[in-house]
């Protein structure tokens, strides 16, 4: 079992007693594994984010070495 299956397996639990049925310790346990759980969320976003610009960058740059000098294209009376 994974760390991340284990902590939503235990919100799980943990939600499912109420807010009645919870003590003060497993309602701070609670807490806790949601900041945790939103923690992870957002670092995974953030790293998919990272990825995605840094293949938007990555398409440019060959865009540009694939694309034709306009200078060269000048020089010989072409047009693009």
């Amino acid at each position: 079992m994974t760390v991340r299956h284990w902590r939503d397996q235990k919100v799980s639990e943990l939600e499912s007693l109420g807010p009645e049925g919870r003590n003060s310790k497993q309602e701070e346990q609670l807490k806790a594994l949601i900041l945790e759980r939103e923690f992870q969320k957002r670092v995974e976003e953030m790293a998919m984010a990272e990825q995605r610009e840094d293949e938007s960058e990555e398409e440019e740059e060959v865009s540009r070495k694939d694309s034709p000098n306009p200078l060269f294209w000048n020089l010989h009376g072409l047009k693009l």
